[in-house]
């Protein structure tokens, strides 16, 4: 029993070592995640759409996120949020400033069922 706590206590004490933040990698690749910071990256280029595309990105909204309306009442309240909101999108991505608007899985959300997630 002695040993065993030894060892837990050991193996504590390995797993509480703190790691410097250049040793932090993200999952998805090898490069440490600062050097992938958007902020950073002179060659990112925020998403740009076009309005007369909606019909067209909104069926792949609905592909890439997989929803689903009970009927063509619902389908066509909710083209009309995403309509909304792309155009909102659109607007955001013109300026110059550090933030990028794009198409998510609330794209086709109405304001009011947004302000209920933001509280």
């Amino acid at each position: 029993m002695k040993y065993f706590i030894v060892f837990a206590v050991a193996l504590a004490l390995v797993n509480c070592v703190e790691y410097k933040e250049e040793d932090i990698i993200d999952s998805y690749d090898d490069e440490p995640v600062e050097d992938r910071a958007m902020c950073e990256d002179d060659d990112y280029e925020k998403p740009t759409y076009d309005i007369k595309d909606a019909p067209t990105l909104f069926y792949k909204f609905i592909t890439d996120f997989k929803k689903q309306y009970k009927d063509e009442n619902e389908y066509n309240t909710r083209y009309g949020f995403f309509y909304e909101n792309l155009k909102e999108i659109i607007e955001n991505n013109k300026g110059a400033g550090g933030s990028t608007s794009d198409i998510n899985s609330f794209a086709d959300y109405s304001d009011a069922e947004l302000a209920k997630l933001t509280g």
